[in-house]
């Protein structure tokens, strides 16, 4: 298992990850007529948009399994995905990218990190958790077809990390 940045040649398997890891992972938990319209395409040109965002990607010998997106403001950062392919996860890999996501962060100088996640999406806010986030309070609604809430989870610095 290999953890680097992203490059111009990985956007279309990050976009087909990033399409497939939504159909994996929301059905359920979102409007499925939405969810069937995230394809390869939608999402290689969302992610085009997003040019000002660093990718991480983490792949073996043979391939990329996931990636996750974060942006630097001024000094605070944010996550913006973190998508892993249901066959890679359970393997650490996820973990492996949050830990050199919020190393980057802390060595640029940010002092906050938060991210957005659907609270009913319960195995990855036992992620954020276990990676040092805990909800704020903060919440707001998106479009994905129809209304969903999401909750804001900010980073606290672990003991170790304190020293």
């Amino acid at each position: 298992m290999q953890i680097r940045q992203g490059k111009e040649e990985n956007l279309d398997r990050i976009a087909w990850i990033h399409a497939q890891s939504w159909h994996q992972t929301y059905t359920g938990l979102i409007d499925q007529v939405f969810l069937d319209t995230r394809t390869p395409q939608d999402s290689r040109r969302r992610l085009r948009l997003l040019r000002h965002q660093t990718f991480l990607v983490v792949k073996d010998q043979r391939q990329l399994w996931g990636f996750l997106s974060f942006e630097i403001n001024r000094q605070c950062g944010e996550i913006h995905a973190l998508y892993l392919l249901s066959q890679a996860q359970g393997r650490g890999w996820g973990r492996a990218l949050m830990q050199e996501a919020l190393r980057q962060m802390r060595q640029q100088g940010c002092r906050e990190i938060v991210l957005w996640v659907l609270p009913q999406n319960l195995r990855a806010v036992r992620f954020y958790e276990k990676a040092g986030f805990c909800a704020d309070g903060a919440q707001q609604w998106v479009r994905y077809g129809q209304p969903v809430r999401i909750v804001r989870m900010r980073y606290q610095k672990k003991q170790e990390e304190q020293s």
